[in-house]
């Protein structure tokens, strides 16, 4: 009984701090929860905003760190130049694109025609020019991811099922059948695994994140009742971050599968709609529907800043640049759209000990 009091006590103070605090954070092994102050460690702004023509979905960095290409609600792909500034639309119509490794080119779905016909331009980034196209099955078109190899192309689309082709050849080469739409997906840094995140009020359970072997073309692992509103997986590929309505938890996903520890994100984050890990894995970027940009030291598992306010509004997604020097969110401010670069060497400084008057 004494246990039971106890333990309720602790959900109850749990519940108090989240509500008045930036993050809550606790780990599945010992379930004590640690509280950080609402008040931001710094107020440093944005090393620099971009403003441009929509409000971006998707984000991914060039290779080089030079460039960001973006894309979002007007359908367009954009190519922005990072030393200028200067936007240059270079597709539209697209459902969504993925940069190959090796930087030489885009792959993007986009819909044909007045029927909205579904295919896949190659976009040959030297050459400035489509370098290939094909159709996709009907109804497949969304969340397009690429294998580090860049011979496979991933895509979902509205019916519950996922679809593998060779993009040597155009042909789907496999199905993965599921009983629950794809929402998010990612593949892990070797291409060997894709997560996805389901949800189906029609289907049990509602909400799942799924683990798939890509070669064998079967579920490695099924995470039943997680909801999954974002996911990245650590550049070693052996944990999973997953985002939700406020929380982040990371999963371990080489050997073991399970929890190994979650994030309460206060209440001006909302839901954790982007991820990014740095390039070397120690950090976790996250951004929230509301407002914010919060940075975890995964190493240690402790906030190495927040940045509440920077982005004058609400934000959907984050990217590292190869080089880890940048991180980019896309954000709203008012009536115009724009991307905010934050310089991450200056960020990583630990929030200072309160004064003992405050």
């Amino acid at each position: 009984m004494r246990s039971r009091k106890l333990l309720l006590a602790q959900v109850i103070l749990a519940v108090a701090l989240a509500a008045n605090a930036a993050v809550l954070a606790w780990a599945p092994t010992d379930r004590v929860p640690v509280a950080f102050p609402e008040k931001p460690a710094t107020v440093a702004a944005a090393r620099l905003k971009i403003k441009v023509t929509d409000s971006m979905y998707w984000l991914a960095f060039s290779k080089d760190s030079q460039s960001l290409f973006g894309a979002g609600g007007l359908r367009q792909l954009s190519q922005i130049d990072l030393a200028t500034s200067k936007e240059e639309v270079i597709l539209s119509q697209i459902a969504g694109f993925a940069p190959t490794t090796d930087n030489r080119s885009l792959v993007a779905t986009v819909w044909v025609g007045e029927a909205r016909e579904p295919h896949v331009l190659i976009y040959d980034l030297k050459g400035r020019k489509i370098a290939k196209k094909f159709a996709l099955p009907k109804g497949t078109s969304y969340q397009p991811r690429v294998t580090p190899d860049g011979k496979t192309l991933v895509v979902a689309g509205e019916k519950p099922m996922i679809t593998v082709i060779d993009l040597a050849t155009g042909k789907a080469v496999a199905t993965l059948d599921e009983k629950r739409v794809v929402q998010i997906m990612a593949l892990s840094p070797d291409g060997k695994i894709l997560a996805t995140t389901h949800y189906d009020p029609m289907a049990f359970p509602v909400r799942a994140v799924i683990l798939w072997d890509l070669e064998k073309r079967k579920i490695l692992h099924e995470f039943p009742r997680v909801t999954g509103d974002s996911l990245a997986f650590s550049p070693d590929g052996k944990e999973l971050a997953v985002g939700s309505l406020g929380r982040v938890s990371f999963y371990q996903v080489a050997g073991k599968f399970e929890m190994k520890y979650s994030l309460m994100l206060g209440r001006l984050t909302g839901s954790a709609k982007g991820l990014a890990y740095s390039p070397d894995g120690k950090t976790v970027a996250i951004v929230g529907a509301l407002n914010g940009l919060i940075l975890w030291d995964r190493q240690h598992n402790r906030l190495l800043n927040d940045f509440y306010g920077q982005t004058d509004g609400g934000c959907g997604v984050v990217a590292f640049s190869p080089d880890g020097r940048t991180i980019a969110v896309a954000g709203w401010t008012g009536k115009n759209r724009a991307i905010f670069l934050f310089d991450f060497p200056s960020m990583k400084k630990p929030p200072p000990k309160p004064c003992p008057d405050e």
